[in-house]
């Protein structure tokens, strides 16, 4: 089976996946849900024992979906500046492109 390339700037791994179900559950990225369907004491062991796996790509985002990522974590947090630092690293490379200095 011939193996899906995925470009590093836009690629979310599994471990910023569980972390993103765990504060936004069902609004995370549609490629991140299939992790969501575990129980929660399985992502809480699997985030807290992360094996070098975990920093393989599961899913890509475009521009769109971390506006959309932002706003949601924004709204869950209450605060933008904690919201960012939840971001995936793929989306930190969109914003910092995109935010006005």
């Amino acid at each position: 089976m011939k193996e899906k390339r995925v470009d590093s700037l836009t690629a979310v791994t599994q471990a910023e996946c569980f972390h993103l179900n765990e504060i936004l559950g069902d609004k995370s990225l549609p490629g991140c849900q299939a992790s969501s369907t575990r129980p929660k004491w399985w992502r809480v062991w699997k985030r807290d024992n992360a094996t070098k796996r975990d920093s393989d790509p599961v899913t890509t985002v475009t521009d769109q979906d971390c506006a959309r990522l932002l706003g949601l974590l924004a709204e869950e947090m209450r605060n933008v500046d904690h919201a960012d630092d939840h971001l995936p690293a793929a989306c930190r490379n969109f914003i910092g492109k995109t935010k006005v200095l």
